[in-house]
């Protein structure tokens, strides 16, 4: 079983495959590499087959042909190995994945031909020097000794590479030097020369993740070369020492070269070696002070931030976490320095890297005492610093907890750091309006109104989507509704708005910004009192393939019953108050039931109208017609 922390192989064959379809072939072909070291047993033989043959594909593109050629040959014979029969049906649940998952990252049109190839009962094993619909057996090409290809342009790439670099352009500078890699393709000995620029160019401009990568690749290049080939003839690195000098680096130029008249191994360690530090001017060898330099690099950052230089409060937190010792970064003011890096990275645009400071600043948070986060003023300093420099939310949320980027770094707060147009600072943006509405929704749905809840879950749909199609909050709208639906016995509704949440997650899973929208539903959903809701999406997010646009991180329609919560009975909805003033009615009492005609009271009236008739005409007749009586008149 993976540690906790370690991507599984599902995850890291994403990540290969996102990284070839961007054109970082390089970083794709080790990506595959660390799949099949993980691949082990016979469950996965299948998988190994399937993965050899990617990457013999990609090994093709980069010109690798004898590798290639290897890991074809591999592929077979893992596929006769697997014992599976070609187009059998125990093949179809593996192989849709793998078409969606090449779909998903681009790779279309070599899914249709493996389609094909199943469908006409043949292994799903694409040949690279076939066409893209084989017809035949794979064609075994004779593989001609590789002869140098090297440019006369390569070091000028490079040189181009570091001086973009120096401007704080790093993609340019990654640009030119896939370039040149391309043009010393075999060449193991420019390969490591080229690695070395790449990690100069990443420390130049503060991404030291990159630049670490690459300084190891450099040296296992460099390490790989034969013991017969000596690297110290001829003119490559004199071209090498010219372009590290026009970039302007003379100090990497003048080690370089030393080491090159020593013989010794010549690749430049930026950390080690330099000493002009990451901006202009000299490194100051002066003893470090983790209370008062911490301090001030991190005021610099700051202030850096607030007038939008992102680059230069990148390079001071760099400075500062190559100052700190490895036990200083895993205390107190290691876990604040990691946390403001993940903040600055997204503020560029670095989602991953934000998302991986953030966890590695988590990791180092949480195995802390409270009073090793308070006894000493980091915390206290840094609240301070961020609230005198426009970070006053998160100086405030900043505490037992770090703050997540994804949800507390907003892009309108950056907006208005630099302009203070009135819609920016309006309460009016949709996505307020969306965070308010999907929050009354759920509010509703504790209290078991379930048609309620619907209504704000549909008017947050209706902002989400003045957001974009793309943005993910129109699928989390639709996907409350979908919970809301199932809850209230809705089956039928709750299905169709589950499977539009589902193709409304296609459209914008993929996107650096899917992240912002489930950080923020995950926070509303226990700011609503749902925290074991959001549990179930962390949970689901957390997956290999959860970001992946055919395994959606939503909520199942029938979460709450799967949850084993307690299911609250649907009550009256609410009359809405129109602001008229009513009296409370009186209860009326029930009027008895009438069984059959009413004879007893006609007969009733009918003897009172003869009695009396008969009283009448007795006092008529004595009191009116008698004789005494007309004798008196």
């Amino acid at each position: 079983m993976a540690a906790e922390g370690t991507p599984t192989w599902a995850g890291q064959l994403q990540t290969a495959l996102d990284f070839w379809s961007k054109g970082r072939v390089d970083l794709g072909g080790r990506g595959l590499q660390q799949v099949l070291l993980q691949l082990k047993g016979p469950d996965n033989t299948l998988w190994r087959a399937l993965v050899y043959n990617q990457l013999a594909l990609l090994s093709n593109q980069m010109g690798h042909w004898q590798y290639a050629k290897e890991q074809w040959e591999l592929a077979s014979e893992t596929w006769r190995d697997s014992g599976m029969q070609a187009g059998g049906a125990e093949l179809q649940d593996t192989l849709d994945w793998y078409f969606q998952l090449l779909n998903h990252y681009g790779f279309s049109q070599n899914a249709e031909c493996i389609r094909k190839l199943h469908a006409d009962k043949r292994p799903p094993l694409l040949s690279p020097w076939e066409e893209p619909l084989p017809n035949a057996a794979p064609l075994r090409l004779e593989i001609l000794p590789q002869v140098e290809r090297t440019s006369e342009d390569w070091d000028q790439l490079v040189r181009q590479a570091i001086q973009a670099a120096g401007e704080g352009k790093l993609q340019p500078a990654l640009g030119s030097l896939d370039k040149a890699k391309e043009l010393v393709v075999g060449n193991k000995h420019i390969q490591a020369l080229i690695y070395s620029a790449e990690a100069l160019a990443g420390f130049l401009a503060g991404d030291y993740s990159q630049a670490a990568v690459a300084r190891q690749e450099a040296v296992n290049l460099w390490l790989s070369l034969d013991d017969d080939f000596s690297p110290y003839a001829g003119k490559v690195h004199d071209r090498y020492i010219q372009a590290l000098e026009e970039a302007g680096q003379s100090q990497a130029s003048r080690i370089f070269a030393a080491r090159h008249q020593q013989m010794k191994c010549p690749l430049v360690d930026p950390w080690a070696d330099l000493e002009g530090g990451l901006k202009k001017g000299e490194w100051e060898s002066t003893a470090f002070n983790l209370l008062e330099d911490w301090r001030a690099r991190m005021e610099m950052a700051l202030r850096f931030h607030a007038r939008g230089n992102l680059l230069e409060a990148q390079k001071e937190l760099g400075l500062l976490e190559q100052q700190m010792s490895l036990e200083q970064m895993q205390q107190c003011p290691g876990a604040l320095l990691t946390q403001m890096q993940s903040l600055m990275a997204y503020a560029t645009g670095d989602y991953d890297s934000a998302q991986v400071l953030f966890r590695k600043a988590v990791a180092v948070w949480d195995s802390l005492e409270p009073r090793e986060r308070h006894d000493l003023p980091y915390l206290g300093q840094l609240k301070a610093l961020m609230t005198d420099h426009g970070l006053e939310s998160i100086a405030q949320s900043l505490g037992e907890q770090l703050c997540d980027p994804y949800v507390y770094y907003k892009s309108e707060h950056q907006m208005r750091q630099v302009s203070m147009d009135p819609e920016e600072v309006s309460n009016d943006h949709p996505r307020e309006h969306w965070e308010t509405q999907i929050r009354e929704s759920w509010e509703m749905a504790l209290k078991g109104r379930w048609d309620s809840a619907r209504r704000h879950a549909a008017k947050s749909e209706r902002h989400a989507k003045l957001l974009g199609a793309t943005d993910l909050r129109v699928c989390y709208s639709l996907n409350s509704q979908a919970v809301f639906a199932n809850a209230a016995g809705d089956y039928s509704d709750s299905d169709e708005l589950y499977e539009e949440s589902v193709r409304a997650w296609r459209r914008g899973s993929h996107l650096p910004a899917a992240r912002t929208a489930y950080s923020e539903f995950c926070l509303i959903l226990r700011e609503a009192q749902w925290p074991g809701m959001a549990a179930i999406l962390e949970g689901i997010w957390e997956k290999p393939v959860s970001r992946s646009a055919f395994n959606p991180a939503l909520l199942p329609v029938d979460s709450l019953s799967n949850q084993a919560m307690k299911i609250l009975e649907a009550v009256a909805e609410e009359e809405p108050d129109d602001g008229v003033l009513r009296l409370p009615s009186l209860p009326r009492a029930e009027r008895p039931q009438q069984d059959g005609f009413p004879f007893g009271k006609m007969l009733f009236l009918l003897l009172l109208l003869v009695g009396l008739g008969a009283g009448g005409w007795f006092v008529y007749q004595k009191y009116v017609a008698s004789p005494a009586t007309q004798k008196q008149r």
